[in-house]
């Protein structure tokens, strides 16, 4: 590194600042920069992707709206059980849900509380009896929980 001897001026009584002296990249750091920089923007994108412009993602949220629009009496349970299942299955890519839907990605060792969830749904879905509000709170929580793993 080539160091330069740095003289100051007196100019009437004052020091002359002079500019500090910037470090210059070789091209293999710019290089090295460029990357890290392509990495870091890429991995942004997809990470905001995978979190608000997913199948999951869309699904979540209409199941949330559905959840609130329930609380306002503004849909009724069979409606909403239905609307769910249709949610469900387009989040998790299934043409049905049903007791021969397959877990879902990921979530591979759940089996049984998949399969108990898809009975409890079946149930409801079928049934003629409303249901308790506390049972169809249940239906939106674990379906949420699916469609986060």
């Amino acid at each position: 590194m080539d160091s330069k001897i740095i003289t100051l001026q007196k100019i009437d009584g004052i020091y002359d600042i002079q500019p500090i002296i910037t470090p210059s990249f070789s091209a293999f750091e710019l290089a090295v920069l460029c990357v890290l920089i392509v990495s870091f923007l890429s991995m942004s994108i997809y990470l905001v992707w995978v979190l608000f412009y997913s199948t999951k993602a869309k699904s979540r949220r209409k199941i949330i709206k559905l959840r609130k629009k329930f609380k306002l009496n503004i849909i009724n349970t069979n409606d909403a059980v239905y609307e769910l299942c249709l949610i469900l299955r387009k989040g998790i890519e299934q043409k049905q849900l049903n007791t021969r839907t397959p877990v879902p990605k990921n979530s591979k060792g759940s089996e049984q509380r998949w399969g108990q969830f898809i009975n409890e749904l079946t149930d409801f879905r079928y049934s003629e009896n409303s249901g308790s509000s506390i049972d169809i709170s249940k239906l939106f929580d674990e379906s949420l929980f699916w469609l986060q793993r």
